[in-house]
């Protein structure tokens, strides 16, 4: 394997610890010649042989990338946990540990929260140059971390010379970091219930005011509604995001923990937690048990979507929520 610059060491050190979480013997080369490989690993399948070429080591890889390089026959490791080398007769494709930013670098700013309410702001507006206040209106968060963000995301490569986000670069990056912790109800939640302030199931006549923090159907109910390509029933469960712990625990409590498999519905946080707070009233024509409930916006459906390797990017191929702009695709 090649030099890979003034970080080989530190690459050179990721992807043996790779190669090791996997039960692959790696070590550095000690070989005197001109131009030794930074590692020598050994063969699952029979002796140690000798694999040329380089292999990419970066902190995340954005699905479009990945693809690039699996298309190119690269190798790559990204440290967010994934190692892929197909240099035959040693073909690896899996799952590895997450590797933490060596000290004193960091953290890939979508790995924060504000990082990911900023994103979302953008990609939920991708056709729009969003300022500093805008975006601080939307996510409320303060300026000065908004400010810091929107660097962050243009010394990554995140956002153009004009402001806009990097699409779908921007999206599957978020999509990455989407991982909502749901928990599954005996009963469906109903807007009649009491306490309905604790709750916070706010629907203010299915006219949601800008900012007023509410539950909100996302998932598969929420895509259906909002016209994509996909089945859900009057049966299929909701999928709720609340606005708050209290909400989460509330709910949990007067609607009973069930098995996933045989769920009335589901609550979770929203990783952006503004999802909560811009919602969007949905079509009560719809014909779904969530059509009395506001949405979250397309932008964090398509999010949920994403989640789902297969069934979910086919849905997003083709899905174009009506008034809202694609950030999934080019």
């Amino acid at each position: 394997m090649g030099r890979t610059g003034e970080r080989s060491l530190e690459a050179t050190v990721a992807l043996a610890e790779a190669f090791q979480a996997l039960g692959v013997q790696a070590e550095r080369s000690g070989s005197p010649s001109d131009h030794p490989p930074d590692l020598i690993i050994g063969n699952p399948a029979g002796p140690v042989v000798e694999l040329a070429g380089h292999v990419l080591v970066a902190e995340r890889l954005s699905p479009a990338a990945r693809d690039v390089l699996n298309t190119k026959g690269w190798a790559w490791l990204d440290l967010s946990g994934h190692l892929r080398l197909v240099r035959w007769p040693v073909v690896i494709d899996a799952d590895v540990p997450t590797r933490e930013p060596a000290v004193g670098r960091r953290r890939p700013v979508l790995a924060t929260d504000v990082g990911l309410d900023v994103a979302c702001a953008l990609l939920a507006h991708p056709l729009d140059r969003q300022s500093v206040r805008r975006v601080v209106g939307i996510t409320a968060r303060s300026i000065s971390s908004v400010q810091r963000t929107l660097t962050a995301l243009d010394d990554a490569g995140l956002r153009d010379r004009q402001g806009l986000p990097v699409t779908p670069d921007l999206f599957w990056e978020a999509a990455g970091h989407w991982r909502p912790q749901r928990m599954p109800l005996r009963r469906l939640p109903k807007t009649t219930d009491e306490p309905q302030a604790l709750l916070e199931m706010r629907v203010d006549g299915g006219l949601p005011a800008a900012g007023l923090a509410g539950w909100a159907i996302g998932g598969d109910v929420a895509a259906r509604v909002w016209g994509a390509d996909m089945v859900a029933t009057l049966q299929y469960p909701v999928d709720f995001y609340v606005p708050s712990e209290n909400a989460l625990r509330a709910a949990v409590s007067l609607y009973e923990e069930a098995p996933f498999h045989d769920r009335a519905a589901a609550v979770a946080l929203p990783p952006a937690r503004w999802a909560c707070r811009q919602r969007v009233p949905a079509n009560s024509g719809s014909g779904t048990q969530g059509s009395r409930w506001p949405l979250v916006h397309p932008l964090f459906v398509a999010l949920d979507l994403a989640q789902d390797p297969a069934r979910g990017r086919e849905i997003l191929a083709t899905w174009e929520p009506e008034g809202s702009g694609v950030a999934w695709r080019d």
